[in-house]
Formats: C-alpha cells, sequence, structure tokens
C-alpha cells in the first residue's frame, strides 16, 4: 500500500500516512543508556548524552543579622581571611562546599568550571582609616583591589571576578591585601555580620 512506502529508518506509516519516531531513529544520533539529566552533545560522528558541568547553581552568604564578629578570628591585619555570616547560606551549586564555624563562614571550596565572585567587606576601625581585599586561591592572591573604609558610608563597594577552576577543587577565601587601624577581634562589633556579603554564581 502507498503509506508503507514513507519510512524513517525501520518506522513506516500507519493508515494514516503519520510515523511515530523515536530518537533512536535517527542514524546520527546515540541513545545508549542515558540517565536523567543528561543533555544530547556532539561528539564528532554523532549525537551522544553526556553529562554537562553546565551554568547553574550559586552560593550566596550574609544575611545581615546584628551579631558581633567570629570571636576564634585572627585579628584583621594584612594576608588574613575575612569571615562572613549566616546561619543558613545558599548552595544550589552541585559539589561545592561552604566551610564555616559558629556559622561564620571563611571559605568555599568549588569544583571544576567557571564562577562569578562578589563580596563586600564591612569590618570595623579604631580610628579613621581603610583597608582593601581580594580573592585567595590558597595560593595566590588574584581579582581587583577593593577598598572600604572606617565609616558606614565607605562600606558597600563590592569586588566582582570571574575564576576559572580546572583543578577538582579549589578553596577560596576573601582576603585583606593592606589594612589600616582595623580593630581587633574582640572589637570589631556587628558591622561586619550586618553589612558584608560573599556571592558566588556559576556561569559554566
Amino acid at each position: 500500500m502507498s503509506h508503507n512506502k514513507l519510512q524513517i529508518n525501520t518506522e513506516t506509516a500507519d493508515r494514516a500516512s503519520t510515523i511515530s519516531v523515536e530518537l533512536s531513529d535517527l542514524s546520527d544520533v546515540s541513545t545508549t543508556a542515558p540517565s536523567t539529566g543528561q543533555a544530547l552533545t556532539w561528539g564528532g560522528a554523532q549525537w551522544e548524552p553526556t553529562t554537562s558541568s553546565g551554568a547553574g547553581g550559586c552560593i550566596f552568604i550574609g544575611e545581615g543579622a546584628s551579631v558581633a564578629y567570629y570571636s576564634s578570628a585572627t585579628n584583621p591585619a594584612n594576608n588574613v581571611d575575612v569571615y562572613f555570616y549566616d546561619t543558613s547560606p545558599h548552595n544550589s551549586i552541585s559539589g561545592a562546599i561552604i566551610n564555616s564555624a559558629s556559622n561564620w563562614v571563611n571559605s568555599v571550596t568549588l569544583p571544576t568550571g567557571s564562577y562569578m565572585l562578589e563580596s563586600c567587606v564591612a569590618l570595623s576601625f579604631s580610628t579613621t582609616g581603610s583597608s582593601s581585599f581580594k580573592y585567595h586561591n590558597g595560593s595566590s592572591l588574584f581579582g581587583q583591589y577593593t577598598y572600604f573604609g572606617s565609616t558606614d558610608f565607605a562600606v558597600g563597594t563590592s569586588n566582582r571576578t570571574v575564576i576559572e577552576i580546572t583543578a577538582a577543587t579549589l578553596d577560596i577565601t576573601v582576603r585583606l591585601v593592606s589594612t589600616s587601624n582595623l580593630n581587633t577581634t574582640a572589637a570589631q562589633g556587628n558591622r561586619q555580620a550586618e553589612r558584608s556579603f560573599f556571592s558566588i554564581m556559576k556561569i559554566s
């Protein structure tokens, strides 16, 4: 019959000339053992199910609570990492780990991928002054120098940068790189918890 003259791979038309086509009927697509969450990517000869690191997911730390600075933190100074307060930080990046003590976060462990980092530091000062910070990857500083000052109006400038992680995992911190007249840990007060944040967005 005429309707059987139309065919896609092994699928033929029914009496209404309708052909039911499955993905596996396409000659350049492999459907070997696909898993939930995989996508088709071109492998050079055919489309294949693969697991992609892909974009997606973010981390946000900094709920704005009125809490005194982490009592066990090293006194703020050059080459000292900063802590950020959050009782329930958001983390939707698969494989990422937020490292904290007593709800104070001082580092984030990130898996392979590309990320946009953004943070704001609000440590307090004993007198008029300013300090700066950058990011640290466990061995070196990266990103731009960003300053914060002794008045509340001098806090709020964020440090934004992008990092490509090719190692299995990498610990990221926010580190002070130049300091002047910062309070000791015991005298820091609530400003860091109230006005700081650390945000990470996975972009690929």
